[in-house]
């Protein structure tokens, strides 16, 4: 049997680092020189162990056997980041995630996967963590820091998790603080939003809702042609792929979600009423918009693999872009079918 012991992993990971590489690939060389010296710094002065065979792409992976230490090296971390003078003025931000758990010699397992996931609720300066490192650490945090709970969150293909951010405020006022923005965040000037790009998307379902709120059975079971599907499942469908790609995807929204995935599938589907479709048309719409505004376009870097296999087995990762992109023409196609099918029956269809 493997011994295994309770340790407190760190996981970082620059945020839009893809972006950067592609655009301006030399001045990247350089600034990733100068995070790398920090990060490590950081981690051996907090006796903890990097693990350069567990990182991906410009991340760190290191294990503390102490959760203070794990934040105190965080807490450094930023404070070095945020005070840097960065070469071509290339400032690299960097989200940080801790949890404690068992592990083995290796390292691997259940404990550094959810460390992870925490990872990728965060954004640039912030550091997050788990409750359990939470409650380890929460007599001996460093001058000036704090804990903050941010509530619950789903992390994809865990469950949920009680997130907690940590932040430092520096007593005597010396330095600026570390960036204290929660994950459901509102996106400041520096970073606007992407929602600015999708406004008519909006404008979209309410016209969609307006157009499917007066049927009757009788109307959702129209078919533009035998083999084609009825209103009722066009409609469906669009309510479950928000929900499959927002929801299961990319783990955003609460477990009222969780049916809304395969809403177009199982006998239910077929005896939905328009007021029962209406209203998950506008929950899922509403979580849609919430996250559209609360993104910045770093944030679409962001990459999610499939919760489950497709039919061939296979499990392939999309980024926020893709996603949101695929989700807005798959409304709009399967949109355009459902006016169709209803102006070609004489029922007033979707006014553009």
């Amino acid at each position: 049997m493997h011994e295994t012991a309770v340790v407190t992993f760190l996981l970082t990971d620059i945020e839009a680092s893809t972006r950067k590489w592609e655009s301006m690939r030399d001045e990247m060389r350089a600034s990733i020189l100068l995070h790398d010296r920090l990060v490590s710094r950081a981690v051996h002065e907090h006796r903890g162990i990097v693990l350069n065979s567990h990182g991906e792409g410009d991340s760190f992976f290191a294990v503390f056997g102490l959760a203070s230490d794990a934040i105190g090296a965080a807490c450094d971390i930023q404070r070095d980041l945020e005070e840097q003078l960065w070469p071509y003025d290339l400032r690299l931000r960097v989200r940080i995630a801790l949890h404690s758990g068992e592990a083995g010699g290796d390292y691997r397992g259940c404990a550094a996967n959810r460390c992870a996931r925490l990872r990728g609720l965060a954004r640039g300066g912030q550091i997050v963590m788990s409750r359990v490192t939470a409650d380890l650490a929460a007599g001996s945090l460093p001058p000036g820091a704090e804990l903050v709970d941010l509530g619950q969150h789903r992390l994809r293909d865990l469950g949920w998790e009680q997130v907690v951010q940590l932040t430092v405020r520096d007593p005597n006022a010396a330095r600026p603080p570390l960036p204290c923005t929660a994950v459901e965040h509102t996106v400041g000037e520096l970073e606007p939003s992407v929602a600015a790009y999708y406004t008519g998307w909006g404008n979209y379902n309410r016209l969609l809702v307006g157009a499917v709120a007066p049927l009757d059975d009788a109307q959702l079971r129209l078919q533009a042609a035998p083999h084609l599907w009825s209103v009722r499942m066009l409609v469906n469908h669009i309510v479950g792929a928000r929900a499959w790609w927002f929801h299961a995807w990319m783990g955003e929204g609460g477990p009222e979600f969780d049916a809304m995935e395969d809403f177009d599938e199982g006998e239910e589907s077929e005896r939905r009423t328009a007021a029962e479709i209406v209203e998950a048309l506008e929950a899922t719409w509403s979580l849609v918009d919430s996250c559209l505004k609360r993104w910045s376009a770093a944030d679409l870097d962001v990459r999610f693999q499939r919760p489950v296999p497709n039919p061939a087995g296979e499990r392939p990762w999309r980024d926020r872009r893709f996603i949101v992109w695929h989700v807005a023409e798959h409304d709009l196609h399967h949109g355009g079918e459902l006016s169709f099918t209803l102006g070609m029956h004489g029922v007033p269809a979707i006014d553009l």
